[in-house]
């Protein structure tokens, strides 16, 4: 492995722990990682810093050795020519044009040979360093991403902290009516049978003074699954009231949709994948939160995420997101099949 490829995998190690992180506390800024950890990223990060350091060393190194080479190389050619010309000198007797030109000629090829190989030197070094350039380049790019997923962590961290009061603000709400519901709760007008519920139908329950739909078939003690809104709470059949019943005439005349089959097709119009590519953090946030409600209501199972694959700033969020979601039993990245690293699988604690 390269010592650029290594640096690679020591910022994305980076990059994961820091995302993995517990808040610290009331602190927005901070998170809880393991030090070992971080000890050892930070030595192998060093390392390669080193390394890097070296393999600049010994490129400067070789240039200033290939400088000497040229040297003497020119060096060795100047006397070359200065031994041809005597021989010449030795052996002419007159210094005819032709003699004299001979040794113009030599002295030019002489000249020409170490300005060729000084220029080649010249573009040697040149290219060496556009190379350092570039990694220095890529390596200010990485932390500048590196910053951005510590911004855009702390972005979700206040959204769901602020999610988190409106949801405690609702229990609080279903919980006093339920308080209050308990003692005026009514008895149904007559004892429904189990068969006679089916998923979809629209209920109101009785305890909670609540509709809802439901959401699967009673079991042997009389126990379904009722969905009200975010809400999904067991209910015995005694405690619940079909809302068919309490129809108006009117209602019951032309036949009137119920809410629970209405919830029911905008359930089944719920997609199984979302495409984020192309949004900034917080747009993408934004719609993933809905999009996860909508689903969840909706009970798939799992759903698929389309990030992209990019710096990974995106994908650092999207999944720092889904890990604060109650509702969100586990997620992966995607198998090759199904996207790859551009992909995030979130299945529902169903």
């Amino acid at each position: 492995m390269s010592t650029q490829d290594n640096l690679e995998k020591i910022l994305r190690s980076m990059h994961v722990l820091i995302a993995k992180g517990e808040p610290a506390g009331q602190s927005r800024d901070r998170v809880i990682v393991s030090k070992q950890e971080l000890l050892g990223l930070l030595k192998d990060l060093n390392i390669c810093v080193y390394n890097i350091m070296d393999e600049y060393e010994m490129t400067q190194q070789s240039h200033d050795e290939a400088e000497r080479k040229s040297r003497r190389k020119g060096e060795k050619i100047v006397k070359d020519a200065g031994k041809m010309a005597e021989d010449v000198y030795a052996a002419s007797v007159m210094y005819t044009n032709e003699a004299l030109n001979h040794i113009q000629r030599i002295i030019q090829n002489a000249s020409d040979s170490m300005d060729e190989v000084f220029a080649q030197m010249k573009n040697e070094l040149e290219e060496r360093k556009d190379t350092v350039r570039e990694n220095q380049l890529e390596l200010e790019g990485q932390l500048h991403d590196l910053a951005d997923t510590k911004k855009y962590l702390q972005i979700i961290e206040e959204r769901n902290k602020e999610l988190e009061k409106e949801r405690q603000k609702l229990r609080e709400k279903l919980d006093k009516v339920n308080s209050n519901m308990t003692q005026k709760a009514k008895k149904p007008k007559r004892a429904h049978k189990a068969e006679e519920f089916k998923i979809g139908d629209s209920v109101r329950v009785l305890s909670m003074n609540l509709k809802g739909t439901v959401s699967t078939l009673p079991n042997a003690r009389g126990d379904l699954y009722v969905q009200m809104g975010i809400l999904r709470s067991l209910v015995n059949i005694k405690d619940l009231v079909l809302i068919d019943e309490d129809a108006s005439p009117a209602a019951k005349k032309y036949g009137g949709t119920s809410s629970g089959k209405i919830k029911m097709s905008k359930a089944a119009s719920v997609s199984t994948e979302i495409n984020l590519i192309g949004m900034t953090v917080d747009e993408a946030i934004a719609h993933l939160d809905k999009y996860l409600d909508d689903a969840y209501v909706a009970h798939l199972p799992s759903v698929r995420i389309v990030h992209g694959k990019g710096t990974g700033a995106l994908r650092n969020a999207v999944q720092a997101h889904l890990k604060n979601q109650r509702y969100v039993k586990s997620y992966r990245m995607g198998e090759p099949s199904e996207g790859g690293a551009g992909v995030t699988i979130a299945a529902f604690d169903v």
